[in-house]
């Protein structure tokens, strides 16, 4: 390996670890200013602690996920198992604090965030492909992301702030090198 760096060699970022790192600085990094979201996530996530360790969970459907920095993609499956089992939470959490925390959640705005993080598994799935290459994909699949962050009216406050945050991030974290260009032009289907 330090022989193709003596000779010139340069080392490409994993495209798919940029997006799930965007995902998890947009999530766990306290000094951005949209405390809405991020107050959203912590709820549900202690909600999801909660229940895993009084062993409630087994009075659910589904078996409940939690968010885990270092595992691709938790966050949303966190997100979505808890919408999935949101109408039994009710009957299940007999703790005030909990129940508190509950009640304090948003719906529709858990779903338009899970809606929001869906973009970015779909995108983060289609990069790490390991039978085929998908260099020729990350630059459309950026423009795609960026496109997917701007500013729709009907979105919830803590869901813009959100998508202002990933769309100013994506361009500066997740740099492109030539060899992304070059793949995309000289790729037979982009022609």
């Amino acid at each position: 390996m330090s022989e193709s760096f003596r000779n010139g060699f340069s080392r490409i970022g994993c495209a798919a670890h940029f997006v799930n790192k965007i995902i998890e600085h947009s999530l766990c990094n306290s000094n951005i200013d949209y405390d809405d979201i991020q107050q959203l996530f912590n709820d549900i996530h202690y909600i999801v602690v909660y229940l895993r360790s009084c062993h409630n969970q087994s009075k659910l459907s589904k078996k409940l996920e939690i968010f885990v920095k270092t595992r691709w993609c938790s966050a949303y499956d966190m997100i979505s198992i808890f919408i999935d089992v949101y109408p039994d939470l009710n009957g299940i959490i007999s703790d005030k604090s909990q129940k508190s925390i509950l009640s304090g959640i948003d719906f529709d705005e858990t779903l338009a965030f899970a809606k929001c993080l869906k973009y970015f598994v779909d995108v983060a799935e289609l990069l790490s492909e390991e039978k085929t290459a998908t260099i020729q994909l990350v630059l459309p699949l950026k423009q795609r992301l960026i496109k997917l962050s701007k500013l729709d009216p009907n979105d919830p406050d803590s869901i813009i702030k959100l998508k202002k945050y990933i769309e100013n991030e994506i361009p500066i974290y997740w740099e492109l090198d030539d060899i992304h260009y070059m793949a995309a032009v000289l790729h037979t289907k982009m022609k």
